[in-house]
């Protein structure tokens, strides 16, 4: 399960306190993998993983969707997650849902203004990045 996850054996001899943020989010997510759930929830779960890590993630979350038949849900503010994993995507203000749709349609025709917003500065942040 570790080095699924990307990470090698000889961390498993280490204390929390001794892993970086990225390498404790990838235990923690191997942690509730070796359940073999219906469902994981995954609160931003790419948050502070570098970008080969971040797309070895992905790629095992979509495996687990489709050869597992694992549900996932994400929490995260990073919009490119959701495009890559498909499904259906919640828009939340205050802690309520003001939108909600399939991630396709959402992103390329929101309704709500909070939704507008939040795409709009999601592109704006790839834009500058590039």
């Amino acid at each position: 399960m570790m080095s699924q996850v990307g990470l090698e054996a000889h961390l498993l001899t280490r204390k929390p306190s001794q892993l970086s943020g990225g390498q404790q989010q990838r235990v923690a997510l191997a942690r509730a993998l070796i359940t073999r759930p219906d469902v994981l929830l995954c609160d931003e779960v790419t948050s502070a993983l570098d970008g080969p890590t971040r797309m070895g993630l992905v790629l095992l979350l979509q495996q687990l969707q489709q050869q597992q038949g694992i549900a996932l849900l994400m929490v995260t503010h990073d919009l490119t997650l959701p495009v890559q994993l498909g499904g259906l995507l919640m828009v939340i203000e205050h802690g309520r849902v003001v939108e909600q749709g399939r991630v396709s349609e959402l992103l390329t025709r929101p309704t709500h203004s909070v939704a507008s917003r939040l795409i709009s500065a999601a592109q704006l942040i790839e834009e500058t990045t590039r």
